[in-house]
């Protein structure tokens, strides 16, 4: 990433993949804040939603089918954000939202030979991942850098996850109108 010519954000093409409210929650919130934050620092921001709504509307209501008319077009929208952003900054967290949108959008960006930023939000990391597969740690690998968002976590990563490049990199206090300013 730091071959990038790119002056502070100006410029940047940026593809963030997390969810948005609703529901409204800590990655939620997170990831909307984010995006306007990296967009007014200059930055051309591409959300791919890991939640998207169903497309068409109905499918929601088909349990087990579901999860295909969601997936299918997340992997389609990760193919083409990959192909058009110069970084992909993925927000993840354990469990089947490891498998299901961190993964495939690590995988993707790195076959389309776009750097990863693995921004690990979610908690249960220290016993998810001493507990995961081999191509598990090997996906976290093969990012450019790992955020955690305190110490205690960068520790517990090292520990067990083999990452890439890792820092601590605390949420910016809440400016969401329905929580209380400090707590995401």
């Amino acid at each position: 990433m730091a071959a990038m010519a790119v002056e502070g954000y100006k410029g940047l093409r940026l593809a963030v993949v997390g969810p948005l409210p609703p529901p409204s929650g800590g990655m939620a919130n997170q990831c909307k804040q984010l995006i306007g934050l990296l967009e007014g620092e200059g930055a051309q921001v591409e959300l791919v939603r890991t939640n998207a709504p169903y497309q068409p509307a109905w499918a929601g209501k088909l349990p087990g089918l579901r999860a295909l008319f969601r997936l299918v077009p997340y992997l389609f929208a990760l193919w083409r954000a990959a192909g058009r952003c110069q970084v992909m900054h993925v927000l993840a967290n354990s469990g089947w939202a490891w498998h299901l949108f961190a993964a495939p959008a690590i995988w993707i960006a790195r076959l389309r030979g776009t750097p990863v930023i693995v921004n690990y939000r979610g908690g249960e990391a220290q016993p998810f991942f001493a507990a995961a597969p081999r191509w598990v740690h090997r996906t976290l690998a093969s990012a450019s850098m790992l955020v955690v968002p305190c110490f205690a976590w960068m520790a517990a990563m090292v520990r067990t996850a083999s990452p890439p490049s890792i820092t601590s990199l605390p949420p910016p206090p809440c400016t969401c109108r329905s929580m209380k300013p400090g707590r995401i």
